[in-house]
Order: C-alpha cells, then structure tokens, then sequence
C-alpha cells in the first residue's frame, strides 16, 4: 500500500486552515456545478425511505428461486422510484440494496405536504403488491416507510476528477416517535453507491490481470451465508 501520510497531511492542513463559505439557500441548488470544494449550501432537505422489513428471512424462509426474487425485487422497487419520480419536489433517487429513498426540496409547508402525499401513495401501493403476489400464491412484502425533514448543511468533498461526492452535515433526516436521535442518514447511500463503483472497477482490474478476487455475497440470496462463511474460514 502506497498512501502517503506526509501528503495526507498536508491535505488536511489545507483544509483545516481555508476558508469555507456556507450560504443559506432557498432551496438545494439544481447544479451541481454550484457546489465546489471551497463553498457549502445550507437549506431544508426532507427524505423518505422505504425499506423491506426483516428481508433475509423473506428470501430465505420462503425458498424463492432467484428468478422469483429478482421478478419480485425488480417490480416492487421500480413502482417506488415512480412515485418518488412523481413528486415534482423529488431532487434524488437511489438504491441501496433492498431500501429505496428519495431526497425532496422540503423549503415550504406545501413540499412537505406533498412528500405526506407521496408517503400515502407508497403505502397504498405496497398494500396493491400484496394483494398481487397472494393471487400469485407468493409470499407477502413487509415494508417499513421513513419521512422527515431537516435543515442541512450540504458541502463537496472528495478529489477532483477521481471520487467527489455531497454531503448532507447533521444528514439523519428521519425521525421516529418515541426516538430522540434521528436515523437513516442520507449522504452514506451516495456514498455506498460510490463505493460500489469503485468496486465494479477494482473486481474488472483483477478480472483482466487473471485473478479471481474473492466476492462476499449477500445473506439475503440462497447459499449466501455458507459462500461467506467458507471465506471466513479461508
């Protein structure tokens, strides 16, 4: 390993001792062009996610073929993001394994409204889904639904030209009755799914260079476990 610490170093005093200048904003700025890695934007940011309830027993309790999986996972998470997509407020959308989120310009009583609206819609469609899948003698989706709303610091971090990405400062956007710290972060799923690139490319490098880089698999998919375990004992 190549990393140099003395650079390091020399990075995080830069950083440490710039000037950033953070501007309160009316609503997240559209461009990203906007966001360098010498300013920062302040503004109200609300969220919903939806996220399958105890997933792993659903895929493996039931004894789903892969392909059943992949019909069920594929139609229930693509009505998702159309919803989400409906709302006209909606600034992202992603996907990090079985929970989808999205990411709303919440600047005013009428989008927050709204992401209520949107919340309802995914409810009343994840009831539809279910009625399906029993007419299809399938298992039935439990599914968890998370909204919320704050007002964020958001700033670039990252290197030019290589891995930058936007993160949301005091980002737990979802608040549950009974719970004072609010949960689900949203910047870590950009984050992941940068990670996930980097991924696809390192496993691509091994590929090329004939070696077999070793792939943890996920305990939702069958075999999942045993496939990890075998490497933890390797």
């Amino acid at each position: 390993m190549s990393f140099d610490f003395r650079e390091a170093k020399k990075d995080i005093q830069s950083i440490l001792n710039s000037r950033i200048e953070i501007s309160e904003k009316y609503t997240i700025p559209e461009s990203d062009s906007l966001f360098t890695y010498e300013n920062g934007v302040k503004a109200w940011v609300g969220s919903i996610f939806v996220d399958m309830v105890d997933s792993t027993s659903f895929f493996t309790k039931n004894n789903l073929k892969d392909n059943t999986i992949a019909r069920i996972m594929r139609a229930f998470i693509e009505q998702l993001v159309n919803i989400m997509n409906d709302n006209g407020n909606c600034y992202d959308i992603g996907i990090r394994g079985d929970c989808v989120f999205g990411i709303f310009q919440a600047n005013t009583r009428d989008k927050i409204v709204e992401m209520f609206r949107t919340a309802y819609c995914i409810n009343t469609f994840a009831k539809m889904f279910n009625k399906m899948l029993k007419k299809m003698n399938l298992p039935t989706i439990k599914s968890g639904i998370g909204i919320g709303s704050s007002q964020e610091i958001i700033v670039k971090v990252g290197k030019k030209r290589v891995v930058n990405d936007k993160i949301w400062i005091g980002d737990a956007v979802v608040n549950v009755p009974g719970l004072d710290t609010p949960i689900a972060p949203v910047s870590n799923i950009i984050d992941f799914y940068i990670a996930h690139l980097l991924e696809i490319e390192c496993v691509k490098q091994c590929i090329d260079r004939g070696i077999t880089p070793p792939v943890w698999s996920s305990a939702n998919t069958p075999g999942g476990d045993e496939k990890n375990a075998a490497y933890l004992e390797k």
